[in-house]
């Protein structure tokens, strides 16, 4: 679907800005199929807009833009490389920020400028205001194909965080202990065989004297 009829309008780093021939059908079906000229300038700057909120995360997340395309059922940011979950999700963000962004330019513009005073002033400031809050709200829902199903998992505990869960350690096992000195059992084995060794060598010394008393001149 769209993959024919686009015209690029301008490049971003290299990745074509287009717009697709059923963009300015869908500003009027958006716009109520009503002469609101205004409101249909404001509905495609939202949707330029949001896309290139995408396509500036994605650059900041180190990926590629391939391309930003508005079309009638509002637009997409193409980009390829290596994304991980929390990619998706913080680029997910890209697109309501810029609105929000938007929307604060317009309210300092008209502090500063005052009320639109024609038709076609007022119908812009609506899209960039009212129409603008209505969509950050839809796009925001967990559902997809809208930005919420992606971007509220940037909240997710440890998501992409990379920590290692530590294990639960065991009762820890007491070494056995170890008496400074020799057990009592060789100690008393060690007395029985110095008894033992005296008593032979008293039996050796007596029986030396009795030769000895006997022995030849």
């Amino acid at each position: 679907m769209f993959d024919t009829g686009y015209l690029t309008v301008a490049r971003l780093r290299g990745a074509p800005i287009r717009f697709h021939w059923s963009a300015p059908l869908g500003a009027v079906l958006f716009g109520g199929l009503a002469f609101v000229p205004g409101f249909w300038l404001g509905f495609l700057v939202l949707i330029l807009s949001h896309e290139l909120g995408h396509a500036t995360l994605v650059s900041r997340r180190g990926l590629r833009t391939f391309s930003v395309d508005v079309h009638g059922f509002g637009g997409v940011c193409r980009y390829d490389g290596a994304a991980t979950e929390r990619d998706r999700a913080v680029i997910a963000w890209g697109g309501v920020l810029a609105q929000l962004l938007v929307l604060a330019l317009t309210f300092a513009a008209v502090l500063a400028l005052g009320e639109p005073q024609s038709a076609f002033g007022f119908d812009l400031v609506s899209a960039l205001t009212r129409t603008n809050l209505i969509l950050i709200g839809l796009n925001l829902l967990p559902f997809r194909p809208l930005d919420g199903a992606q971007a509220w998992r940037v909240f997710r505990r440890g998501g992409g965080s990379g920590r290692r869960e530590r294990k639960p350690r065991g009762p820890r096992k007491e070494a056995p202990r170890r008496s400074a000195g020799p057990r009592s059992e060789d100690a008393d084995e060690v007395v029985d065989s110095v008894r033992r060794a005296l008593r032979d060598a008293a039996k050796d010394a007596r029986k030396g004297d009795i030769r000895g008393g006997n022995g030849e001149s």
